[in-house]
């Protein structure tokens, strides 16, 4: 029995690729394995273990922005996003991910966040003047890329 996942790659395995123009890294990259169906079909490769599980033949797996834009333009209503990230995930867990991918998730395991360093010490945010008055009700927990980019913009919630 086929699984959704093995479906939606047999799916994208014989589709004449309509959906080509929908990724922004394929347009920018202009490598045909950076499409959504180059995705899928490398994916089927690894899944169906007719190519060896490494961090090479992963690498086109990582060529999403997860912009979601495929969805739109799928014929079949294929879930590509999902379906990367179930490859993905087999990938990760059988270590052959690309390099980066590792790098990453070490530096969520020391700093919490991709940047690799403290955000809240190297921006001198003062966490003490978040308010704390019985009015205000809802916590504010800004997000990695706002304490990088945008660390002025907390002042607006002090």
């Amino acid at each position: 029995m086929r699984t959704p996942l093995k479906k939606m790659m047999d799916y994208c395995t014989y589709c004449p690729k309509m959906c080509r123009f929908s990724c922004p890294v394929s347009e920018v990259t202009k490598n045909e394995s950076h499409n959504p169906w180059g995705k899928m079909q490398m994916g089927s490769f690894i899944t169906d273990k007719r190519v060896p599980l490494n961090a090479e033949n992963a690498l086109p797996l990582y060529q999403c922005t997860g912009c979601l834009r495929c969805l739109s333009y799928c014929e079949h209503d294929n879930d590509v996003p999902n379906a990367l990230r179930e490859v993905r995930e087999m990938v990760v867990n059988n270590y052959a991910a690309p390099p980066e991918v590792f790098a990453v998730g070490e530096k969520f395991a020391k700093y919490n966040n991709p940047y690799g360093y403290d955000l809240w010490q190297s921006k001198k945010i003062e966490t003490h003047k978040f308010s704390t008055s019985k009015k205000s009700r809802a916590l504010f927990f800004p997000s990695c890329h706002t304490l990088k980019f945008f660390p002025e913009r907390l002042g607006v919630y002090a």
